[in-house]
């Protein structure tokens, strides 16, 4: 092609999404004719994906379907051996011509490709001159067969028979259970000489009720996930803001066909509450098609999509208990109501969590809850450390993410919150505390840098200074395995496209194969100086929150590269935290006692703290942290005093020790009630 491959509003879209120059490395893979692989696609599959206007200039999108070859390549065009049927809204495209386009998806290998070109009537259906050939990524793809039966009761009966004005029970069902839908668009709204204004029909993917329905069945909305950055679809509703949406039901073979007026969200504010969302697109309906089969096509379905995992939204299921259900919450804990469980990656959770009575309270970036929790079997409770993960003052929510260990035991905390908590559950949750915090208000550069689970803070700093001071230079730096390991990619991209002085940057260990460099990621390795030098200001401020080694290995280089250690921050709290060189601060040979039993020791200028030093002696106590921060180590002091080398982040009651921190300021005898 001379000219580029598209039109006008494409390339403003493009251009506001800050993605125009990923979309111009992919022009030249968009071409004026049909490839060899395309062409082995579309003559293979047992349907094909319709895309164009009705004669009242109204966008639809319809299916055909027929045994392997019926549709066949002659002369470089597509012969296409069915018609629609006469009372489809694209019979007369067929019969006259025009703009149309074309989906071919093999659902099982996850490949589709489009064309774009015009119709010329055949005498067995129509033929496909093409003018635009491209392949689209596999991403929200659902794995799932084929066929088509010959002979099948079915067969014929594929059409739209009812018309409506809006959705009834029957289509409201289906729309509400489905995880695909087809789009059709068009740019100009009438047959147009320019390839780039004709028609185009797409695939959309998700999970069961990403498609939302209003209450009177004249409206829909869904999200848009992040994709191939060519935004055809998008470029063509801000050209011409009607649409024509197709919804199989694989079970039955039934159909709904839309058409409506469309309208883009860009709006953060909505767009946020939809997990994996970069817009949302409203449809008011015009006029409803609901067909009773798919002609003679027998689905079979195999797998979902695996990174649409990131975007499930966990359901309430009836269970034999509910957590912390008649227990009342203990010194210090709220009762929480669990309002949504959403699956961010690979064994990462949010969970957002609203006070059963009242407010939440306020709270800084990039501070965490303490989680109080029994788990079954055991005595004590466990109390564990979650950052909050987004920033919403007007919201009367938190949020947390919560990692799930592959090596975690069956009672780990992690583990409990993964299989038994949902929506509906009790949860014992802290006000927000920590010193990990970003003044939003300053106005040096800021890089939060992150990995795995660690992200969580930095979206939560993130968040806060796109809200309170959105002019200030951030650059966002996050590493992770893989795709499917990445979780809350789609909100950092979400807000780094829409302020131009915030910056992000995801580096992949092992890519998968679709893992695609600009889409997914935007570098392979790992998170080092070389990179933070090659990305970032020297006189920033920092933010690190990852593995322990992570942690202090970036926080070393840092300083290496002269940055002052007053402006590296590191998030310290968790049974892997860093370790911190502290004062020893203890009185030397002071006698340390437990009070009813014979464990006695001695404090030494080598010792850190009282919890290691008793635990040496052989004394079992329970901990979780070992930071200052979940107060799991909190014990009466019976006798004598103790002193901090740094203030504990929790705090200690009067007449208490936190163990994990405390030095003695005498001789100390600790009590275990």
């Amino acid at each position: 092609m001379t000219q580029s491959p598209y039109h006008d509003s494409e390339v403003d879209v493009q251009e506001r999404s800050g993605r125009r120059h990923f979309a111009d490395a992919l022009a030249s893979r968009i071409f004026a004719d049909l490839t060899p692989e395309a062409s082995d696609l579309f003559t293979a599959v047992p349907f094909v994906i319709l895309g164009s206007l009705d004669e009242l200039g109204r966008p639809w999108a319809s299916i055909l379907s027929g045994p392997e070859g019926f549709i066949s390549l002659v002369d470089g065009a597509l012969v296409v051996g069915a018609m629609p049927n006469v009372d489809d809204p694209l019979f007369a495209t067929a019969v006259r011509g025009g703009d149309i386009g074309l989906l071919a998806i093999n659902f099982g290998k996850r490949i589709r490709y489009r064309i774009n070109g015009k119709v010329q009537p055949d005498a067995n259906g129509f033929r496909v001159i093409v003018s635009q050939c491209y392949r689209n990524c596999p991403q929200y793809i659902h794995a799932r067969s084929a066929e088509f039966v010959t002979g099948s009761s079915m067969c014929g009966s594929a059409l739209p028979t009812v018309r409506l004005p809006r959705l009834d029970d029957g289509a409201r069902r289906i729309i509400s259970n489905a995880e695909t839908f087809f789009i059709a668009t068009h740019a100009s709204g009438q047959q147009c000489i320019d390839p780039r204004l004709g028609a185009d029909v797409s695939h959309r993917g998700g999970n069961a009720g990403f498609v939302e329905i209003s209450s009177d069945g004249r409206r829909l909305s869904f999200p848009d996930y992040i994709g191939n950055f060519m935004f055809n679809t998008l470029g063509n509703l801000t050209r011409y803001p009607r649409c024509g949406l197709l919804f199989i039901e694989f079970e039955s073979g039934q159909t709904v066909q839309v058409t409506g007026k469309a309208t883009i969200d860009w709006e953060i504010g909505r767009v946020s509450t939809t997990p994996g969302a970069q817009r949302v697109i409203d449809v008011e309906i015009d006029e409803v098609l609901v067909g009773p089969a798919t002609n003679g096509l027998r689905w079979s379905f195999i797998e979902r999509a695996p990174d649409l995992r990131r975007y499930q939204t966990i359901s309430r299921e009836e269970r034999p208990h509910q957590h912390v259900a008649e227990v009342e919450p203990p010194e210090g804990f709220k009762r929480f109501t669990v309002s949504r469980v959403v699956d961010e990656a690979k064994n990462i959770r949010s969970i957002y969590l609203r006070p059963t009575d009242g407010h939440v309270s306020a709270y800084k970036p990039g501070q965490h809850l303490r989680v109080h929790c029994l788990l079954p079997g055991a005595d004590v409770a466990a109390i564990r450390h979650y950052s909050l993960s987004d920033f919403d003052c007007q919201r009367n929510e938190y949020r947390i993410g919560v990692r799930k260990n592959p090596d975690d035991t069956p009672e780990s905390v992690s583990r409990h919150i993964h299989r038994v908590i949902q929506p509906g559950s009790s949860m014992f949750i802290s006000d927000p505390m920590g010193d990990f915090v970003l003044d939003t208000a300053g106005e040096r550069p800021v890089v939060l840098i992150s990995a795995g689970v660690g992200v969580t803070p930095m979206l939560c700093m993130l968040k806060a200074l796109s809200i309170q001071n959105p002019s200030r230079t951030v650059w966002f730096i996050h590493g992770a395995r893989n795709g499917a390991e990445q979780a809350y990619a789609s909100e950092v991209r979400r807000m780094t496209d829409r302020c131009a002085s915030a910056h992000s940057h995801f580096r992949y260990s092992k890519p998968r194969a679709v893992d695609l460099v600009g889409r997914d990621h935007d570098s392979e390795g790992y998170i080092d100086i070389s990179l933070i030098q090659d990305l970032v200001p020297h006189d920033s401020e920092f933010f690190i929150c990852g593995p322990s080694a992570f942690m202090s290995e970036l926080r070393n280089e840092l300083i290496n590269w002269s940055v002052d250690p007053g402006d590296i921050h590191i998030e310290s709290f968790g049974s892997g935290s860093l370790e911190r060189d502290l004062p020893n601060i203890g009185v030397l040979g002071a006698e340390i006692r437990l009070d009813g039993t014979e464990i006695a020791c001695e404090w030494t200028q080598d010792a850190r703290n009282l919890l290691a030093l008793l635990e040496e002696a052989g004394a079992v106590i329970p901990y979780s942290c070992r930071s200052g921060a979940c107060g799991t180590c909190e014990h009466r002091v019976a006798r004598g005093d103790v002193r901090y080398p740094v203030p504990p982040q929790y705090p200690v009651k009067n007449g208490y020790a936190l163990l994990c921190c405390a030095q003695p300021a005498s001789d100390v005898t600790i009590s275990m009630d």
